[in-house]
Parts: structure tokens; C-alpha cells; sequence
């Protein structure tokens, strides 16, 4: 099964205060989120993460928990592909990927880090039915892109779990 999420921000203290996560702590954070995609993802499922996985070293004045990436993905018991965040560019995630592209039957997904509507957005060309994002964090959960519908898969807006692909249908339905 697949699953998504995004804006981890893995090692970063600072963001329990940005968003207002209910952690005590970075560490409390990391074993909070690594124990949420442990218990929803199993070692066959895929888990997309939209980008911003962790946040290594200093950026911008941001002190983080000096973890490497690679210590977190050893955590992960399932397959991770990474989507690159605007986090992700110094913080040692050596495998990741601008978009990716799938089809859910006769659906067409894009799925990326930033609301298709951002100047940084990824431009493809194809006529998605549902976007991916992440970026906005607690920001707001669906919104419209060209009339389809745009899904933050943040961890802020879902309870700090990742979503599955069924889930977010399911979602996407009700909306209709």
C-alpha cells in the first residue's frame, strides 16, 4: 500500500514552536512521528514523503538535533522515497526526487512539495486529477488547483500520521 506525508522536519526543535506541535521535545518529536508511520506502514508499503524530512546541521539560524537522515530512514520499516523539500537541499538526503507522477486507476496524481500554484512548483505537463503537496503544513487541508483538488499530505494537518493513497480517495469523495 502507499502511503504520503510531508514536513517532518525531522531533528528540528524549532518547529514544534512554528507549528505549534504538542512535543515536549525534538527527541519526543522523533519518536512520536517514526512511531506513527511504524504503525500505519508495514515493511511491503511505500511511504512518499513530500518533502522537508529532516533538518540537519544549522540553516538559516535554525538549530537542529545532529541526526543524520540516514540514521532516520534506518528506523522506517517500510520503502521511503523522498520528494525534495526546500529543507532537504544541505541535509544529506542523498536519493530524492523533484515529482513523481502515478496513476490510481484512471486517475492521474502529481505529487510534489509545492502547491502546484507556487512559483517553485514543479511545471509538468500533464493534466493531473489530484495533486500532493506539502510545504503549507497546518496551513489548510484541501484546496482547488485548475478546478482538482490539491491535498496537503503535512503531518501537521493529520495528526502527525502518514495518509493512505485510500484514505486520501475516501477523502477526495466526500468532497465531491
Amino acid at each position: 500500500m502507499d502511503f504520503y506525508t510531508a514536513d517532518l522536519h525531522l531533528g528540528s526543535t524549532n518547529i514544534i514552536e512554528y507549528c505549534g506541535r504538542p512535543f515536549k521535545s525534538g527527541e519526543h518529536q522523533i519518536k512520536r512521528l517514526i512511531g506513527e508511520i511504524n504503525n500505519r506502514c508495514r515493511p511491503g508499503d511505500t511511504l512518499y514523503h513530500n518533502g522537508d524530512f529532516v533538518l540537519y546541521g544549522k540553516e538559516r539560524g535554525i538549530e537542529s538535533i545532529r541526526i543524520k537522515p540516514i540514521e532516520f530512514e534506518k528506523q522506517i520499516n517500510c520503502k521511503l522515497i523522498h520528494i525534495v523539500g526546500n529543507h532537504d537541499n544541505n541535509n544529506g538526503i542523498k536519493d530524492g526526487v523533484d515529482f513523481v507522477i502515478k496513476k490510481w486507476g484512471k486517475r492521474v496524481v502529481a505529487i510534489q512539495h509545492y502547491p502546484p500554484w507556487y512559483d517553485k512548483a514543479v511545471r509538468v505537463s500533464v493534466d493531473a486529477d489530484i495533486y500532493l503537496c506539502g510545504h503549507v503544513h497546518d496551513s489548510w487541508t484541501v484546496r482547488k488547483y485548475l478546478g482538482k483538488p490539491v491535498i496537503n499530505v503535512g503531518c501537521d494537518v493529520w495528526k502527525y500520521r502518514p495518509i493512505s493513497k485510500v484514505e486520501i480517495i475516501r477523502y477526495i469523495e466526500k468532497l465531491s
